[in-house]
């Protein structure tokens, strides 16, 4: 029999402990693309059957150009500008009319459309007398500036290069981490703020701080929580499929427990949907599934606020919507049909799933 000193026993414990932590850490790094592959692996060894090779399949793309909507222009020219030198709007149409102004990106153009919408009642007013014939130039400005604002409020946030970063089809897979990325809630911040921005144009009530406003865009950009979400959903419902096919084929063939009594490779599958099914997966899935359901909400409450005032919705947005919605769907049939698919198995070994 071999002795060991007190230190070689202690030594061993500390590195059987780094080792374990170590493993530990290299679990917790793992992106949902490796930790999903590995789940399916796993599956398919213990049920020896073929995986299948993972679909490739192209996430949804929106050109920004095809989301703008036209706008008539209803500018007042730079002779007017400077008889309006009595008007507090006067500097509003100028930054408007400059050279800034013109290439300005849609944010800024909204807050200056903001300005003109604000202070425009007032000058028409104290034209009236003085000037009535640039009074009711003015005016008909207005209101053709008031019958676009939601034109001009969804082009603001649509057509910049937040909203195309937000939904890029480039962006990594939704994270897979113990805490919720802040990025998903800052994100749906955004869209309830631009939800209720339009909202409130509707009703035009145009107050709202530019820095807000842009500080809600800047989140966007910053997450690309849409394109991430697309991302997770894709691989998820092309594992989900493939893990059903691989329990399916088994079943059919020969299942694991053809006497109802639970044999070696059935206590082996049932751990691994312990461990990494149950453990690992499906808190993703459950992560990714609410945030997919609340996007898609916004995304329609974003479409609705144009349709309740009678505005046709590009019909590149309509369709890219559509998508959306089609892939949620089939992300639902590949996780129903993957909880069948687990049930039919662990039911005949005489497990009960999620014990």
């Amino acid at each position: 029999m071999k002795w060991w000193s007190c230190s070689t026993i202690l030594h061993r414990v500390r590195s059987g402990w780094i080792i374990c932590l170590s493993l530990l850490l290299a679990a917790c790094s793992r992106g949902p693309e490796s930790v999903l592959h590995d789940y399916a692996e796993r599956v398919a060894r213990v049920v020896e059957q073929p995986l299948a090779e993972p679909a490739s399949v192209a996430l949804p793309t929106l050109a920004l150009r095809e989301l703008e909507l036209p706008l008539a222009k209803a500018d007042v020219g730079l002779l007017e500008f400077l008889r309006l030198n009595v008007c507090e709007l006067g500097m509003a149409v100028g930054k408007k009319n400059s050279t800034l102004g013109k290439v300005a990106p849609p944010s800024q153009r909204m807050h200056m459309e903001r300005d003109f919408l604000l202070l425009a009642p007032d000058c028409v007013a104290q034209l009236q007398d003085s000037r009535p014939e640039l009074s009711n130039k003015l005016q008909q400005a207005l209101q053709l500036k008031q019958s676009q604002r939601l034109q001009q409020w969804w082009n603001a946030w649509l057509t910049a290069k937040e909203w195309q970063q937000f939904i890029s089809s480039a962006a990594a897979p939704l994270e897979m981490t113990g805490d919720e990325p802040a990025h998903l809630s800052r994100s749906l911040q955004a869209l309830d703020y631009a939800i209720a921005q339009g909202q409130r144009w509707q009703q035009q009530d145009y107050v709202y701080n530019s820095s807000d406003m842009e500080f809600h865009q800047q989140q966007l950009l910053l997450g690309e929580t849409l394109g991430k979400w697309l991302h997770a959903q894709a691989l998820q419902t092309d594992v989900l499929n493939r893990v059903a096919q691989v329990l399916e084929q088994r079943y059919a063939e020969k299942p694991l427990c053809m006497t109802g009594q639970q044999t070696d490779k059935a206590k082996i599958l049932f751990t691994v949907f312990q461990k990494f099914y149950l453990a690992q997966v499906q808190p993703y899935m459950s992560r990714s599934d609410q945030l997919g359901q609340q996007l898609l909400a916004d995304l329609t409450a974003l479409q609705s606020t144009l349709q309740q005032q009678n505005i046709t919705v590009p019909k590149a947005y309509q369709q890219w919507l559509a998508q959306l919605q089609q892939r949620q769907q089939g992300f639902t049939r590949a996780s129903q049909r993957h909880v069948y698919a687990w049930r039919t198995t662990l039911t005949e070994c005489g497990f009960i799933p999620g014990q």
